[in-house]
């Protein structure tokens, strides 16, 4: 009968799988985002002509980056929070609906008239935030904790995203009612 010892079982090799996985996946999403923003970027300067149905196939693989991005982080976070999948998924899905007020706020403060160079920006920015935070993408093993502890902590979370919803709203609301100028667009 063959040995057994030494040789990595399936169990072994799913582990390594998890800490490898959602770093590929976020991986596979900057090589998209960067490819479908900054060929966009190239197109909008001129340095070369596509038609129409070909930008629209950069955009939708530029989107389709921070799908890959989500869904790394969304099954990192769910697997790290077993028990409160659903409020874990609310928080994720509430970030990812922010993002879009985020990026405009961004926009309107710095790039307003410039709409070409906040294509370059989408290109960078984003993948670059990705490429840094991925290392802290992780399946954590589940620890007991008390019950008040883990709530208070989604409560900060929760109070986070709110904030945020309320800054946008503002911010959203005096842009359209005044022009502001560049440091009314940050505050």
């Amino acid at each position: 009968m063959p040995s057994t010892r030494g040789s990595p079982t399936f169990t072994d090799q799913s582990v390594e799988w998890n800490s490898i996985g959602p770093v590929l996946t976020v991986m596979v999403g900057i090589l998209l985002q960067v490819g479908g923003y900054l060929g966009i970027y190239l197109a909008a300067h001129h340095h070369f002509s596509i038609p129409y149905w070909a930008m629209l196939g950069l955009a939708m693989v530029a989107c389709n980056g921070q799908t890959w991005f989500e869904t790394a982080g969304l099954v990192t976070c769910v697997r790290n929070f077993e028990t409160e999948r659903g409020t874990v998924i609310g928080i994720l899905k509430a970030l990812l609906g922010l993002s879009a007020s985020v990026y405009t706020t961004i926009y309107f403060a710095f790039f307003e008239p410039k709409s070409i160079r906040f294509l370059l920006a989408l290109a960078i920015g984003p993948s670059a935030i990705a490429l840094t935070f991925m290392i802290f993408l992780n399946h954590v093993p589940y620890i007991q904790v008390e019950p008040h502890t883990k709530t208070h902590g989604f409560h900060m979370a929760f109070t986070a995203v709110i904030s945020l919803a309320a800054y946008q709203a503002v911010i959203a609301i005096a842009h359209s009612s005044t022009k502001l100028d560049f440091w009314g667009g940050i505050l």
